[in-house]
């Protein structure tokens, strides 16, 4: 049974953190949609805005993800 999403946004370090991969393969895995993919905040015009090159992504989202990735072994296995 799959947790309800959070709403708190998380930065890739977090997310390394969690996942266990590094920047390059979360990109990767991001752009092949083989994993969640991250959300640009605010706009460069906007001087009190977050930096839009700066990524986030949904902790709730990748937490879902992991347990997927669970589930699937588990059928595998099973």
């Amino acid at each position: 049974m799959a947790n309800t999403p959070q709403k708190r946004f998380i930065r890739l370090k977090d997310v390394e953190d969690q996942v266990g991969f590094k920047r390059s393969k979360i990109h990767e895995l991001a752009a092949a949609g083989l994993f969640p993919k991250p959300i640009k905040l605010g706009t460069l015009k906007a001087p009190d805005a977050f930096d839009c090159r700066t990524n986030f992504w949904v902790e709730g989202e990748i937490s879902d993800w992991m347990d997927g990735k669970i589930n699937e072994r588990d059928q595998k296995a099973a």
